[in-house]
């Protein structure tokens, strides 16, 4: 088997924040956090830190990168709920290289083609624009940042600091987007949200600020009103 492994702060929060985005609907590999690991071999061996492992699977292959601006599912709403779901995680690294486009064996089921979000380390903290583009699997950066700042005149949504990468993609969503996304997360029992931080290797206490904060924002997706 072949693997994909990143080390650092990214380990944690890119597990839990596919899982979330998979359990709202949406494709993702498989990825797995290892908190002990060792090397054997190769032109590094020895003992590792914690990472997140994602396999190479049989019949799936790599076919290229898709744009956030330009593909098949742009103006439908699990696309516009997907936009959603990065702001709800904080993901301010929307670059089209950290996209994929999977292509599957005919014997697989379901879709033979899968457009994922490959890269969904950079969440779970607070976006900026200048000295850094944001943080990651920060607790204390994640709880300050804010969510929605109110809807304008036309009936977009206006969100908290949308950082530095593709700020445009943001601009004419709509309370519904919002409610899209926030009632697929609203699904999720307790068990389910301790499961999926726990699986990324947070520590009880940790996880539930997460978790807190991730509800309260959909709570007030949810409380917004539907345009008129």
């Amino acid at each position: 088997m072949r693997w994909s492994v990143k080390y650092g702060p990214e380990a944690h929060s890119e597990v839990v924040s596919s899982r979330l985005v998979w359990a709202i609907g949406f494709h993702q590999p498989p990825a797995y956090f290892v908190e002990k690991w060792e090397l054997s071999g190769g032109g590094e061996p020895g003992p590792k830190p914690p990472s997140r492992f994602r396999p190479a699977l049989p019949g799936q292959r790599r076919a290229g990168e898709w744009s956030w601006r330009e593909n098949p599912f742009v103006g439908t709403p699990p696309y516009r709920g997907l936009l959603v779901m990065m702001r709800i995680l904080n993901n301010w690294d929307l670059l089209d290289r950290n996209t994929a486009i999977y292509d599957l064996d005919a014997w697989a089921e379901g879709a033979r083609r899968w457009y994922v979000v490959i890269d969904l380390g950079a969440s779970l903290g607070r976006t900026k624009i200048v000295p850094v583009s944001g943080t990651r699997n920060d607790i204390e950066d994640f709880e300050q940042q804010g969510f929605i700042k109110g809807v304008d005149a036309k009936g977009y949504v206006k969100f908290d600091d949308l950082g530095r990468w593709h700020r445009e993609l943001f601009g004419e969503l709509t309370p519904a987007d919002v409610r899209w996304t926030c009632e697929r997360l609203d699904r999720l029992d307790a068990k389910q949200w301790k499961d999926a931080f726990r699986a990324a290797g947070y520590k009880d206490d940790e996880a539930m600020r997460f978790i807190r904060k991730i509800r309260e924002k959909v709570a007030a997706g949810l409380a917004l009103a539907p345009a008129r």
